[in-house]
């Protein structure tokens, strides 16, 4: 008996490419049929070669731990499907956020006391940290009992964030983060067009004694997709954030991702944000 392999479900932001790919064969000549419409898995292999080269560099940069300050590796890549888990082949959808969530806990929840005074903890990165996951992720350390406070001189909702997630008993939702929508990796060190003024030391200055102890990093995908950084480029700059974090506490614990990969495609006429 012939064994037939089931169609994929595609979610709402691949059914949208899809879409996109049947108008555009129509275009092209084509005539839309059944097939046309679903588009093949993602696999790590489809991965724009400039990512696995980023991510492969970044996997390296746990040679700059030192004693008081380690930095630690997040695979934010593995299991992360560029189709399925994006909106916009960027951006995560819930499912993707659920991914980063589960990754950034694992890596964190070893490192937070459950009783006593909290750690900081800074989310620095640029859209995927601004508009994403942080709510579910402080429900997830909440829930289970960690102490911590978010802290950034950034104040913002996600944009996905669900109600549930904005309370866990007497506790509220804790805003502050590092997030910068669209920024590349240098502009977190010099600042943008958006934020001249605005860099990495300068917020760190305005905390204060409200420095971070713990930062997650996910950063490097505008560098691939709009900019002109090379990944080795990227990696440098990742390392130089490093630097200005132990400046301003040598006993920073610092964890960098691996990045979520993204579809590849001509970002050049709309560049994501």
């Amino acid at each position: 008996m012939e064994t037939v392999a089931p169609r994929r479900t595609l979610s709402t932001a691949a059914a949208a490419l899809a879409i996109v790919l049947a108008v555009s064969a129509c275009a092209a000549g084509g005539s839309p049929n059944d097939e046309a419409i679903f588009v093949p898995d993602w696999t790590p292999e489809d991965a724009p070669p400039l990512l696995v080269e980023l991510n492969d560099r970044i996997g390296d940069l746990d040679q700059l731990s030192t004693d008081r300050s380690p930095v630690i590796i997040v695979d934010q890549f593995t299991g992360f499907d560029a189709i399925d888990d994006t909106t916009d082949g960027v951006h995560p959808t819930v499912e993707g956020e659920a991914k980063l969530i589960e990754n950034w806990a694992r890596a964190l929840e070893p490192l937070l006391p459950r009783s006593g005074d909290p750690m900081n903890v800074m989310l620095l990165g640029d859209s995927i940290t601004d508009n994403h996951y942080r709510a579910g992720l402080w429900r997830r350390l909440q829930s289970g009992g960690y102490q911590f406070d978010f802290v950034g001189t950034q104040h913002s909702y996600p944009l996905l964030v669900r109600v549930g997630e904005l309370r866990v008993g007497d506790a509220t939702f804790d805003s502050d983060h590092q997030g910068h929508m669209g920024w590349q990796t240098s502009e977190l060190l010099l600042g943008s067009e958006w934020d001249p003024d605005g860099n990495l030391a300068s917020w760190l200055d305005a905390l204060g004694a409200d420095r971070p102890d713990i930062v997650t990093v996910h950063i490097g995908t505008n560098d691939l997709i709009v900019g002109v950084a090379s990944p080795a480029d990227t990696v440098a700059s990742i390392a130089e954030i490093v630097d200005v974090l132990r400046q301003a506490n040598p006993d920073v614990t610092v964890l960098i991702a691996q990045i979520i990969p993204y579809l590849q495609r001509d970002f050049a006429a709309e560049p994501p944000r």
